[in-house]
């Protein structure tokens, strides 16, 4: 039988313990630095060797993500933090930024790697390159369809897929919105979930009407039911989402899916119907299967609740001064969670108090019951009511967990003759240990001890994670050992394995030394402007520059037909095999021979990601667009001091920001019900409008999938001289939406800085 890997989310110690005891075979979790989710409790360094002490005794394995972007001034203390956790006995690292990967891979040679889906891998080109670098699993998109796991299966690197909680609506590693609104990078754990506001379409300036107005809000994925599909296709990992949920989220999740998984080796059946209604009252969004068969449109996008939907619980019949009467339909305990669905804002609350029809106060009411709640603020006759949280469930999740249900299965053996010691082994099937009594046994004055006495007091595992499968105890005729010395030599022997178990590795290697790389001459790099477009009259614009145009997909073509001279570009999200692109965007791009200049989107940000680039053949190496000037001053300066020489290094200086790629079209949403290549979005001109009144536009490529552009142009052209000081010399300018005479104002503007410095 194939072993497959239930992943569970551990946010604290409580959600750790529940994910263990409820069937997960391993967990992952953040310290409280360099993970993607800064805001989860996390562990601190005592609790994180608790947690894996804990994890590793039932043996389950621990995975800390370090999956965020690593500035050069943090890069230090990053490698230091790394170490520690080695020593405290992580099983993986789960790995973002690539300087960060490449690091650890040089120092750190004997500790498994995983490359976090913030890694942006979404094609067989790149889980063979990172493979190169030591990543034993790859994360792969939340995009990525059954289909296309089935093939990345096919490769010698074990793929871990995403099976149920929230969804991102843009490729993880690719999202600028939180950054662009709120100075909150999602690339640096801080994501502010701007996807969850309210938008409107606008077409040509005018409002769309639209079902709802959360345009960007997925459903939660849930694939319990396709399960065995996934099983099937290969993949050795069954991830879910939730390191911000309750344990008793985390307790009822990994259950479901434990029984899902279980079900389907044994080859019995399995329906999700026993466990859909426990996960819809603790959350869930609406469900979804997500991009894994195909989903768009309204079965993806939930436009009418960005937050938990609960489930029914009844409406809203009178109102008195100080009370509401609701007609339940479904049964309701004090201690719920109550939420009553207003037009402008839902009011939640516990429920303190609840009245019969007479007045008195009860504890509990059934479906098709009256009730009457304390009144909180205006209501209306004919408000719905949901129930956010049902206290009888999460007592019953707790006291599962509490009760530790998982046990360690062991096999003991016991030899006992007179005049010697107890001698006991325990064995795991991995490991074995083996104790002795301080006392010796003596000959019995009668009848003496039997086996099932000895075997009786042997089994009293009491508190421990044992569960004693099978005994062996070779006795002496006519002989005696008190209880307390079988007491003491099985405590001994199950404390012994316990530790045994909290440690699973020896000594690992840490490799201290810098790089070995003999200084070189400082290379002389002449400024560059790369003029990215996407309109043929964008091109035709800019025949008189100076500069290379870039150009992406069939406008290449075009443009090559028309004897305009343009670099090609690749996608962001590159689904076809490369051929001419020059320009490349992912990192599958690196395995391409004719690839010499990155994007922006390969989010360098440290000298080492630098150095990841140019081993690949990369020589124009873009800096992220979270870079500011003195990111990119840091980063140059460190290369040279590290490496004896300089590189092409560049930066956006002219454009909008690519917020989002998406996999979801909200034009295709609201107008075509989430039909691909619906063509839309090259018919009219649309944008997401959100509540503050930014306009955020929106174009479709040639594999239809949404950009979602910044409200604002970055305009950096006038500290051009100031980056070329700090040794940026190649300059990338992005034209969208620009008329003939922008483009020609800003290319004069560029040429006039350019003069400055010659």
């Amino acid at each position: 039988m194939r072993k497959v890997e239930l992943l569970a989310p551990a946010g604290s110690m409580e959600a750790l313990e529940a994910a263990v005891q409820c069937g997960a075979d391993a967990v992952y979790l953040g310290g409280q630095a360099f993970g993607a989710r800064a805001f989860a409790a996390n562990f601190d360094r005592e609790q994180l060797k608790e947690a894996i002490a804990y994890a590793h005794l039932y043996g389950v394995k621990v995975y800390v993500t370090v999956n965020t972007l690593v500035y050069e001034e943090e890069m230090e203390a990053c490698l230091a933090y790394v170490e520690e956790l080695q020593k405290s006995d992580v099983d993986a690292l789960i790995i973002q930024d690539l300087g960060v990967l490449r690091l650890i891979h040089l120092h750190f040679p004997d500790m498994e790697l995983h490359a976090s889906t913030q890694m942006h891998v979404h094609q067989e080109d790149g889980i063979a390159l990172l493979k190169e670098y030591g990543v034993k699993r790859e994360v792969v998109a939340r995009e990525t369809s059954l289909a296309d796991l089935r093939r990345f299966c096919e490769t010698d690197v074990e793929i871990e897929a995403f099976v149920h909680g929230a969804l991102c609506v843009s490729y993880s590693g690719q999202c600028l919105l939180s950054a662009d609104l709120f100075k909150r990078s999602g690339n640096r754990g801080m994501c502010a979930q701007p996807c969850r506001m309210r938008y409107t379409l606008l077409e040509e300036g005018q409002k769309v009407a639209s079902a709802g107005s959360y345009l960007l809000s997925p459903k939660d994925l849930c694939t319990l039911d396709h399960i065995g599909d996934l099983i099937d296709a290969g993949v050795a990992s069954f991830k879910i989402e939730g390191r911000m949920k309750k344990s008793e989220y985390v307790a009822q999740v990994v259950s479901s899916y434990r029984r899902a998984i279980d079900a389907h080796l044994q080859k019995k059946a399995y329906h999700s119907r026993q466990d859909l209604p426990a996960l819809q009252r603790l959350f869930h969004r609406g469900f979804t299967l997500g991009h894994l068969y195909e989903q768009r449109g309204p079965q993806l996008i939930n436009q009418y609740r960005p937050n938990h939907m609960g489930v029914a619980l009844g409406k809203v019949v009178s109102v008195r001064r100080d009370r509401i009467s609701v007609s339940l339909c479904a049964d309701l305990h004090q201690g719920d969670g109550v939420r009553i669905l207003k037009a402008k804002e839902d009011d939640g609350f516990i429920v303190n108090r609840m009245y019969d029809t007479s007045g008195r106060l009860i504890s509990h009411a059934k479906a098709g019951e009256q009730v009457a709640l304390d009144k909180r603020g205006y209501v209306e006759v004919g408000a719905k009511l949901i129930k956010s949280s049902d206290v009888l469930l999460e007592q019953a999740l707790q006291a599962q967990v509490k009760a530790r249900p998982r046990k360690v299965l062991i096999k003991m053996r016991a030899e006992l003759k007179v005049g010697h010691v107890v001698r006991l082994w325990v064995n795991d099937g991995e490991r074995e240990v083996y104790a002795e009594s301080e006392i010796g046994c003596e000959a019995a004055k009668s009848a003496g001890m039997g086996k099932e006495a000895i075997a009786k007091q042997l089994s009293k595992c009491g508190d421990t994670p044992f569960q004693i499968t099978s005994m062996q105890i070779e006795v002496q005729d006519h002989l005696f050992i008190a209880n307390k010395a079988l007491n003491e030599v099985r405590r001994n022997a199950l404390d012994a394995l316990a530790h045994k178990r909290m440690r699973r590795y020896k000594e690992r290697t840490v490799w201290k030394e810098v790089e070995a790389i003999a200084s070189s001459p400082q290379s002389v790099y002449p400024l560059k402007v790369y003029y990215h477009v996407h309109q043929s009259r964008q091109a035709a614009a800019l025949k008189d520059a100076e500069g290379e145009i870039v150009a992406y997909g069939t406008l290449w073509e075009t443009l090559r037909k028309e004897g305009i001279h343009a670099i090609k570009g690749a996608s962001r999200v590159k689904t076809h095999p490369y051929q001419e692109e020059t320009l490349i965007q992912e990192i599958g791009g690196l395995r391409s021979k004719k690839a010499k200049v990155s994007g922006a989107s390969l989010n360098v940000v440290n000298a080492s990601a630098v150095r990841f680039l140019q081993e690949y053949g990369i020589e124009d190496i873009c800096l992220s667009d979270e870079c500011e000037k003195e990111q990119a001053a840091a980063i140059i300066k460190a290369y040279r001091q590290r490496f004896g020489t300089t590189f092409q290094a560049g930066i956006k200086i002219y454009g909008r920001m690519e917020d989002m790629i998406s996999k979801h079209c909200v034009i295709a949403d609201v107008l075509a019900n989430g039909a691909i290549h619906c063509g839309k979005c090259h018919a009219h001109h649309y944008a997401l409008q959100d509540e503050k009144g930014r306009r955020f536009p929106l174009y479709g490529d040639e594999d239809c999938l949404m950009h979602v552009l910044s409200p604002q142009v970055r305009d950096w052209i006038d500290a051009l001289p100031a980056f070329y000081e700090a040794g940026v010399r190649s300059f990338h300018v992005h034209f969208y939406e620009e008329e003939e005479t922008v483009i020609k104002q800003i290319v004069k503007r560029i040429e006039a800085k350019r003069e400055q410095l010659s």
